[in-house]
């Protein structure tokens, strides 16, 4: 929830250097269509049949979660600016002008908005980790379903929208040419890459196993008891083997001739081996 409050804002303070914003329907499809859906069925995977050796992150303030974090920050506030770098290289783009307080339908809000609403699921697929703790993303199956029909109404809203949905959303498009609406989808889809990348083998591998791993060698004052414990029984003599074991009637046996051996010796009794007379 919180990157898409972030991408949202991203949007609203990218816009306002414009002297536009995003327009009532588009926040209620980001907020209604795609924030709430997507929360409706995050949850619904499944955990994960066998249990991993590591523990999830348990903070929302550790060091894993505030490096995706920061990384997914800044991964939606860069596409975001080469969208409206993208822009105003055309020769076609205009510059918006209002002509009262409600007018937010420029080129700009367009192409903010394009991109945008495709991080909204890019962040739902991001944050939706399967193996080791939960089952793959596509056991979820309301899950899945919703991401693939809302990535491809969400395709058919930026690149050919039907013009009464272009009057709903107060788009600006008459003279935005179908290559630049189709760059915008590519510009989503190599955002979703990176984000995804980042966060497998940057949060994910390097943070969470390899950081951790070399963290916790490197300390001994902060480690866990159970870890001093496992550290301090590696490659040691002390511990008895399994063959080593006694069983319970071996002791008790043991026991029992020693307690007859220490009572014959203090009164005297000889014990003689074979028959005698």
């Amino acid at each position: 929830m919180a990157c898409y409050s972030i991408c949202q804002f991203a949007s609203v303070i990218i816009l306002y250097t414009f002297y536009s914003n995003l327009t009532d329907m588009q926040f209620l499809y980001e907020d209604l269509f795609l924030i709430s859906l997507f929360c409706v069925v995050f949850g619904r995977t499944e955990s994960s049949k066998t249990l991993a050796k590591k523990p999830p992150p348990s903070s929302l303030i550790g060091l894993t979660p505030l490096i995706s974090l920061a990384l997914q920050t800044v991964s939606i506030l860069s596409f975001q600016a080469v969208a409206v770098i993208m822009l105003q290289r055309q020769p076609w783009y205009r510059r918006h002008e209002p002509s009262n307080d409600d007018d937010y339908a420029c080129h700009d809000n367009y192409a903010v908005f394009a991109v945008s609403v495709f991080q909204f699921i890019t962040l739902a697929v991001v944050f939706s980790k399967g193996a080791p703790y939960r089952k793959p993303i596509y056991s979820n199956f309301s899950f899945t379903l919703s991401l693939l029909l809302m990535s491809i109404f969400t395709a058919y809203l930026v690149i050919a929208p039907h013009p009464w949905l272009i009057k709903m959303f107060e788009f600006e498009m008459a003279d935005v040419k179908l290559e630049f609406r189709y760059a915008m989808v590519i510009l989503a889809i190599i955002n979703f890459v990176l984000a995804f990348a980042t966060e497998a083998f940057i949060v994910d591998y390097l943070v969470f196993a390899k950081y951790k791993e070399w963290l916790r060698s490197r300390s001994t004052h902060n480690r866990q008891p159970y870890d001093k414990i496992y550290s301090e029984t590696q490659n040691i003599n002390w511990l008895p083997t399994p063959k080593s074991y006694q069983t319970i009637s071996e002791i008790n046996e043991n026991s029992t001739q020693k307690n007859v051996a220490s009572f014959e010796s203090k009164n005297g009794f000889v014990r003689f081996s074979g028959d005698q007379h």
